[in-house]
């Protein structure tokens, strides 16, 4: 009853993306490949069979599409976090604390508050890269930096999903 309601969201946000330009795209290849053989005169199985076969590769390839972006995507952004970190334990520490109070100076608190809030920050170190990540270089930092597992396979399902949904309504 204590508790508080501002980590209830649902997560659907992460996924409108995938659905949306899965969706899409299903819509309008197989609506072209569909006009395309019909306007053609074909027989109307073969209308049925290069729609459904489209539907499929379709289907395939951006699923394995986004799969590999969010994939290429969260290793760059796992790089950089590494990076971020080794310049930290390096002797960068003065300067990365400098820039990021700079950064919510620019933001609008006071350089006294600023001086506070980046001060509480770096006494963790995946804390400071963290907000380092977001603050300057406008990268989320992957999801385990807090322990919070994520399912890297959804957003490719749903993308299926959404396809697939689209295109036989």
């Amino acid at each position: 009853m204590g508790g508080s309601d501002e980590d209830t969201g649902t997560g659907a946000g992460d996924y409108v993306k995938s659905l949306v330009f899965g969706g899409l795209d299903g819509i309008i290849t197989t609506f072209a490949i569909v006009a395309t053989v019909a306007g053609a005169r074909a027989h109307p199985g073969l209308v049925l069979l290069m729609g459904a076969a489209n539907l499929v590769a379709d289907a395939l390839s951006m699923g394995i599409g986004d799969y590999l972006s969010e994939r290429a995507e969260d290793e760059y952004v796992a790089s950089e976090q590494r990076r971020e970190l080794a310049e930290l334990r390096n002797g960068k520490r003065p300067e990365k604390v400098r820039k990021l109070k700079r950064v919510y100076e620019k933001a609008g608190l006071s350089t006294a508050d600023a001086k506070k809030c980046v001060d509480a920050l770096s006494t963790v170190d995946d804390v400071l890269v963290a907000h380092t990540m977001m603050a300057r270089l406008q990268l989320v930092p992957p999801d385990d930096w807090l322990g919070e597992e994520q399912d890297e396979d959804e957003d490719e399902l749903l993308s299926l999903a959404a396809k697939k949904g689209a295109t036989t309504a």
